[in-house]
């Protein structure tokens, strides 16, 4: 057994964060309204009381259940469970997605959708998305790599990755291309590293042959996007405490329904609770990425560590934070992170 390590240091800007969010709860609440600006030249007034609080209740809820099973779940053989468990849903949902892939479908009826974006074919699962498809299983693959005998899980990796290409979204393959390296760089796997990345590149030549690679890189609007929440946040002039509920602003974009989301959670971050919270969310993350550095690397922990940079990944593409299948998924991965360099843990 290894020694114990000091706690992580990513607790006292934990801290921190929580302050400034009391704090920031109470600007937003004597702040009463402020007024976006519309498509027209009509405003919209929000109440921020309301739209403060919601932010404010996943963040504290998200770090008050973290500290909960840091404390619990210290040792590598409870990570591995939950680990077991996530990738045989993974695995379920895939399954799911293959059929409705090829129109074998006993529980929705898809007729497509005005949009385009839906077929009779598309794998939505129960997820209802493509892209929350796929979101879902690139955080969970780099699990895979976790265990042994390898030919199996190996199998079920390469399983989920067809999966997740088949699905059609950039943001995921990105996602579990750069969570899955993560773990190999980090476990010194250098064969397996020279076949994945072998994969990877005639993976993008067979899109660019198809003449799909546009496609590919296409965002869904997503910089229009991005654009809109951040001048409507500039012209506020409020990015350091930020605006509170962040879905009204996808609201604006023209030619596009309303997200509900900025689709970059770093984005959305910045706009609910401004350039002070996301700064100090930041600077716990990389207090962990330090401690992670400094603890014993085992494979348990190596693995783990690949589904925090996949959520990264995935987090500035997407909404993962804002999807309960996927937010438990990386707080899992933050929390498994933080856990396992207190404990330092076994060797796999």
């Amino acid at each position: 057994m290894r020694p114990m390590l000091r706690p992580v240091d990513a607790t006292r800007w934990i801290g921190v964060l929580l302050g400034y969010l009391c704090l920031w709860f109470l600007w937003q609440t004597f702040h009463k309204t402020w007024f976006m600006p519309q498509t027209t030249n009509a405003v919209i007034p929000f109440l921020l009381t309301t739209s403060g609080l919601l932010p404010m209740l996943l963040i504290l809820g998200a770090v008050l259940a973290h500290r909960t099973l840091v404390g619990v779940f210290l040792t590598e053989g409870r990570w591995k469970t939950v680990a077991w468990h996530l990738i045989h849903v993974a695995l379920l949902l895939a399954v799911y997605a293959m059929c409705q892939r090829v129109g074998m479908d006993q529980f929705f009826h898809l007729t497509g959708s005005e949009s385009g974006l839906l077929t009779t074919t598309s794998m939505i699962t129960t997820m209802g998305n493509p892209l929350l498809t796929s979101n879902f299983l690139a955080l969970v693959a780099p699990l895979c790599l976790m265990f042994k005998p390898q030919g199996r899980y190996l199998a079920y990796f390469l399983f989920l990755s067809l999966v997740i290409v088949l699905c059609g979204n950039t943001s995921s393959l990105i996602g579990v291309v750069c969570g899955s390296t993560t773990v190999l760089v980090l476990r010194r796997a250098w064969r397996y590293l020279l076949i994945s990345g072998v994969l990877f590149v005639l993976g993008v030549l067979g899109v660019w042959i198809q003449g799909a690679l546009a496609t590919w890189l296409d965002g869904s609007q997503r910089l229009e996007i991005w654009t809109n929440g951040w001048q409507t946040l500039c012209a506020q002039r409020l990015w350091w405490t930020g605006l509170g509920l962040g879905s009204v602003a996808s609201a604006t974009v023209q030619r596009y329904w309303n997200y509900g989301t900025l689709h970059n959670d770093y984005l959305q971050l910045l706009f609910e609770i401004g350039g002070i919270g996301l700064g100090l969310v930041i600077a716990s993350l990389v207090a962990l990425g330090r401690q992670i550095f400094r603890a014993p690397m085992t494979t348990v922990l190596a693995a783990w560590c690949g589904v925090l940079v996949s959520s990264g990944i995935i987090a500035g593409l997407s909404f993962p934070l804002f999807v309960a299948p996927l937010a438990m998924v990386m707080w899992l991965a933050w929390t498994a992170t933080t856990a396992l360099t207190q404990e330092g843990g076994f060797n796999a």
